[in-house]
């Protein structure tokens, strides 16, 4: 599966717009349950207050794996790049999926976050460790 996408979002006046391209794959592999996958964003962005230090223009890459162990239960991993004009983010994330119900999903995830500057000039460290628990619902 390829998608490909442009947004282009105007503001307030005509000088002011933000444009975002995204290019994604995901590849099924040869090993049953197993899929691989990339995307690349590029924001540009001129005069926004939409990020952190008014970056102009910010992109990222980002490579995943996906393996289902079981018809319910999927692992994913994702490291993430993301570039700014004064620094840049690696993220890895890893994820369990479980399909508990019907149209109910449960996720529990960890993800490590590094950088230069982007979490904002006044934090104490360029780290963080998030774990999240998800209950979905799909309609």
């Amino acid at each position: 599966t390829i998608n490909l996408g442009m947004i282009r979002e105007e503001g307030p006046t005509a000088q002011v717009s933000t444009i975002n391209y995204y290019a994604g794959a995901t590849v099924n592999t040869g090993i049953t349950g197993l899929q691989v996958g990339a995307a690349f964003d590029h924001v540009q962005d001129p005069q926004s207050s939409m990020f952190e230090n008014n970056h102009s223009k910010v992109w990222s890459l980002a490579g995943y794996v996906g393996y289902a162990l079981t018809e319910k239960l999927k692992l994913n991993g994702r490291y993430d790049t993301i570039q700014t004009d004064d620094g840049d983010l690696q993220s890895v994330t890893l994820t369990a999926q479980y399909d508990l119900w019907a149209n109910v999903l449960t996720r529990l995830e960890g993800r490590c976050d590094t950088g230069e500057r982007v979490f904002g000039s006044n934090q104490t460290s360029n780290d963080a460790f998030t774990i999240a628990a998800d209950v979905i619902y799909k309609f």
